[in-house]
């Protein structure tokens, strides 16, 4: 499979003369369409021959299209010659494209139906990192334009591998340009890929292209581009143990990349538009990762989540975080797909239990800054029967079909006619006939939130507490909140119609202090829950009485022997004091009396002999005024 040209609706595409008429990016670039060359005439080899039947993508190129494009398949034989075989039509599995409609077709069909099919999976998990090699041929044609040197070749190549290498985080453990030569063929433009693949492995005669890791690049002249209706051209592999042939016809070395995509077992990214009559399906559209289309001299950008799954991607499981379904809605962060550490793709499966749908979060920094996706042009794709489609930042919804290889981009409807390549911030979709909802959340240059929700597991209501225990005038006080049914989150706590606090929930609980020290009077506090994706809102008040500080004055005159004596009691405070005094001796209690306007008088018994009375006088507080304690002596003469 390889990249080829495009066309022009809202401007003009240089794509020197290959040609196209449907559909068109809304800013003048060079697009370079999916593409493989044409059926080959050949006859079967003959039963003697041995060696590899492998799988070459060929898709027409055209306006884009459900319709399935073809497959050749060719045999490389043993003897080192590549010999054509009967073409098939493509077949796109029809699981993979029941599973798309069952997820995408929710978001206009509430009752889409969901196709339990199974996805055969031929995923790929390489056991030991591999060294790649690549060896390159240079075709060198006076009848035509555009020929590339051998170091310009290699200079591609060079940038290519590098990607790679980068791209399979340890699983390749280097990619090196071998050899770079020059091939001269005159009429090369005519020659078919198998003719070309033969003559250029005849350049390398002691090296073996089916062997694990051997890959050659075979660059015609780029005159040669409206000859073959292609820029590139692949056998299928599965997986980075996979070596063989290319053609390439573009100085882009994102198209080398493709075809090596496909070497490692990796098919097309598609495009899924849902509109009111279905699902249209448009091949090489999804324009993130590697195996989209090409356009102008923009790089692709780094892997897709799923991809990396099937690659098996050393610690892509660990950057991974996989949601059972039906569980409880929860609001989850993915780092940006460019990241080396944190959650990189969140992952979905489908009710089936074999569908999985992945998100990752493409920002647009890092190594992928150099992406179509991430420039500040017009980035608008016209021609779609379904409308048009913006591909920018957001995050990244992809489908994939383990059994050909290929992934689809699920696009985000945003109005009539019009969809986004990446969800946005505030986009909610609903997936699954309903069963599921995605709400995107903030998405900054750290990550992207996105709040699952199950339609099987609604939000529940909740129950908030708050208490405030007694607490003095002056004094911070302790407010303790609780929210039930597992809230998570945070709360906000108000006093008296002021926000005080906002505090994180943990295990449904949270407890802290006032800021500052309180004042007497009547206090009213209250706590707001704003819910979380599992938990409804819910609220709570209490109202406290901050105590007013008292203090405690008595005195007592003498008094003879055989006489009740008196004490006098004053009661201090901002708040009149109510309740009772109370006289002790020592710890004897003695009697007690009513506090009247701050004031109160006991009474001490007439029997009590000639001696001085060390004496409690104890006021007991009230409902807004504490308690305070003061002593006082009583002196009893004698007759």
């Amino acid at each position: 499979m390889g990249l080829g040209g495009g066309g022009a609706l809202r401007f003009t595409v240089r794509m020197r003369s290959w040609k196209t008429s449907a559909l068109s990016l809304a800013s003048g670039l060079v697009v370079a369409a999916l593409s493989a060359a044409p059926a080959v005439a050949a006859p079967a080899p003959t039963p003697s021959v041995g060696g590899t039947v492998a799988s070459v993508s060929v898709d027409d190129f055209g306006a884009p299209s459900a319709t399935p494009q073809r497959d050749d398949r060719v045999l490389l034989a043993d003897d080192g010659r590549v010999v054509p075989l009967a073409s098939d039509p493509r077949s796109t599995s029809a699981a993979a494209g029941d599973q798309v409609r069952a997820v995408i077709s929710a978001s206009r069909e509430a009752s889409a139906s969901v196709v339990a099919t199974k996805v055969a999976a031929t995923v790929a998990r390489p056991s030991t990192p591999l060294a790649e090699r690549m060896y390159v041929v240079a075709i060198q044609d006076a009848d035509t334009d555009g020929s590339f040197t051998p170091a310009s070749a290699t200079t591609v190549a060079t940038t290519a591998a590098a990607y790679w290498k980068g791209q399979a985080r340890g699983a390749i453990t280097s990619f090196s340009i071998v050899s770079s030569a020059a091939l001269s063929l005159d009429d090369s433009c005519g020659y078919d890929y198998t003719d070309l693949w033969e003559q250029a492995a005849a350049v390398y005669p002691d090296v073996d292209f089916a062997a694990p890791g051997n890959h050659l690049a075979v660059f015609s002249p780029e005159g040669c581009a409206e000859d073959y209706g292609y820029a590139g051209v692949a056998n299928v592999g599965t997986g980075f143990a996979t070596g063989g042939y290319i053609q390439v016809i573009g100085s882009q070395w994102g198209i080398l990349a493709h075809e090596l995509g496909h070497h490692f077992g990796l098919g097309h990214t598609f495009l899924a538009l849902a509109d009111d009559y279905g699902v249209g399906e448009y091949e090489y559209w999804g324009l993130y990762g590697p195996q989209a289309l090409q356009v102008d001299d923009f790089e692709p950008g780094v892997l897709d989540g799923a991809y990396r799954a099937r690659l098996g991607i050393p610690g892509e499981a660990a950057r991974e975080r996989r949601i059972a379904w039906n569980s409880r809605a929860a609001t989850y962060s993915i780092a940006p797909l460019t990241a080396t550490s944190g959650t990189t793709s969140l992952v979905i499966p489908g009710p089936d239990g074999d569908s999985e749908l992945y998100l990752d979060y493409r920002s647009g920094a890092g190594t992928d800054a150099r992406t179509l996706y991430a420039s500040t042009g017009n980035r608008t794709a016209t021609g779609f029967d379904e409308g048009d489609v913006t591909f920018g930042r957001g995050v990244h919804l992809t489908l994939p079909d383990d059994a050909d290889g290929d992934l689809y981009t699920i696009a985000v409807p945003t109005s009539a006619g019009r969809y986004r390549g990446a969800a946005a911030a505030g986009d909610v979709l609903t997936l699954w006939g309903g069963r599921v909802t995605l709400r995107i959340g903030s998405q900054t240059a750290a990550g992207a939130q996105v709040t699952v929700t199950y339609a099987a597991r609604p939000a529940v209501a909740t129950t908030s507490r708050i208490s405030v225990p007694s607490v003095v005038e002056g004094s911070k006080g302790k407010v303790s909140v609780s929210v039930s049914a597992g809230a998570t989150g945070s709360v906000s706590v108000y006093q008296d119609g002021t926000k005080i606090a906002t505090r994180t929930l943990v295990g449904g609980r949270t407890l802290f202090s006032t800021p500052h020290g309180l004042k007497a009077g009547k206090r009213t506090f209250t706590v707001r829950y704003a819910g979380d994706p599992a938990s409804k809102a819910s609220s709570a008040s209490t109202t406290v009485i901050v105590k007013d500080r008292s203090s405690v004055s008595a005195s007592a005159k003498k008094v003879r022997q055989g006489t009740a004596g008196t004490v006098s009691v004053r009661v201090h405070s901002d708040v009149a004091a109510t309740g009772y005094v109370k006289l002790y001796r020592g710890s004897t209690y003695v009697t007690k009396a009513k506090v009247s306007h701050g004031r109160a008088t006991l009474r001490t018994p007439k029997s009590w002999k000639h001696k001085t009375y060390s004496l409690t006088v104890k006021y007991t507080g009230s409902s807004a005024v504490t308690s305070s304690t003061t002593k006082v002596k009583l002196v009893v003469r004698a007759r």
